[in-house]
């Protein structure tokens, strides 16, 4: 994924949890994350944490399968393959990411 598809990404998800970022969120987070209007770094592609917050929140459905994880949300559905065990909580957290995303698309 490209910085900008990363930026692309995470803004969606902000818009659609709601989460105000900065006037300039990407500015000093070196491909981390986005920085909120209250100045705390807000990253649910690395943040395992904040990924399950936002899949809460926002009722994304997660179903584990033992090479794949899809995210269902809002009727948009995204998979990631699961090549090694290891990638499992990352491919989780874009295919949540992913699915969140594309239904703020769908509704703008």
């Amino acid at each position: 994924m490209t910085p900008a598809e990363e930026r692309t990404l995470l803004e969606l998800c902000a818009k659609a949890m709601g989460i105000e970022l900065a006037d300039k969120p990407f500015m000093h987070c070196k491909g981390s994350g986005a920085l909120l209007a209250d100045g705390t770094l807000w990253s649910p592609l690395h943040d395992s944490g904040q990924c399950f917050e936002m899949a809460v929140a926002l009722r994304v459905e997660i179903v584990q399968l033992p090479r794949y994880v899809k995210a269902y949300h809002r009727g948009n559905r995204f998979g990631e393959i699961v090549d090694f065990e290891s990638q499992r909580l990352a491919a989780t957290r874009l295919a949540v990411c992913r699915a969140v995303a594309a239904s703020v698309k769908g509704t703008t």
